[in-house]
């Protein structure tokens, strides 16, 4: 994020410039060989070999709905960062400098989020889900209806914070059991990377198919998508307790 905020900066004087940016992944490299420290290698026992490859065969039973619902997130998340700059330029009120910025309030708001899971998530339980849906659908209210920058960075810090608490609660469900499942987590994960692939094309196939000309449209697709899983995480949190209950 931190290099797409710098290119975006760069991009002012020429797009050759832009690509500068990349040059702050050398001192993060050297960093990283200097500070972080190996990992010894422990040999298991062969009793515990046998223990450990169980648990991580076995598979959440609900892990095809984990990755159907990250999917469809990060979808309509990335959508939002794909198509800014575009609504931002053809609005009138800013340019791909301007963009950076939501970028970068993107960014500082998953920072925040990541830092206020632990917490959240003791308060709200599962219904932490809901809160990220609604904080989502709230950034893409506030991108539809914005003419001004500040608003739209606004809804990108917004946008990170809601993403945030979706996705470590998501990696959280397929790692109940305590030990570290791998097979569900590179499941989650493949959607997760699946999901961000296609979304540009996602985009395309959703404007084109429900006839969308202007992107603010897009932003309040968006939004609907959200509300409607804050809905439906509701309901199925409600089910849940009165399951426990009887």
């Amino acid at each position: 994020m931190l290099v797409t905020f710098i290119a975006g900066q760069l991009v002012r004087f020429n797009w050759h410039m832009s690509f500068w940016a990349y040059l702050i992944t050398i001192p993060a490299l050297i960093m990283f060989a200097l500070f972080v420290p190996k990992i010894p290698k422990t040999e298991l026992t062969t009793g515990s070999k046998v223990k450990g490859s169980t648990k991580k065969s076995k598979l959440p039973n609900a892990i095809f709905g984990y990755m159907i619902l990250t999917f469809i997130v990060i979808t309509f998340y990335m959508i939002m960062g794909i198509k800014v700059p575009t609504l931002m330029v053809n609005a009138g009120y800013g340019t791909a400098t301007s963009a950076s910025y939501v970028i970068l309030g993107l960014s500082l708001g998953a920072m925040l989020g990541g830092i206020l899971f632990g917490r959240v998530f003791t308060w709200l339980k599962d219904y932490i889900l809901v809160a990220a849906f609604l904080s989502l659908g709230l950034a893409m209210f506030l991108i539809a209806i914005s003419n001004t920058t500040w608003l739209t960075v606004l809804g990108g810090f917004l946008t990170g914070i809601g993403a945030r608490l979706f996705f470590p609660w998501i990696l959280n469900a397929v790692n109940l059991g305590g030990s570290g499942n791998i097979m569900a987590t590179s499941l989650i994960l493949i959607a997760y990377n699946l999901a961000g692939s296609l979304s540009p094309y996602t985009a395309l196939l959703i404007q084109n198919v429900l006839h969308i000309d202007n992107i603010r449209n897009l932003f309040w697709i968006n939004m609907i998508v959200f509300v409607i899983l804050a809905v439906v995480m509701s309901l199925v949190n409600k089910l849940k307790n009165v399951r426990t209950t009887d």
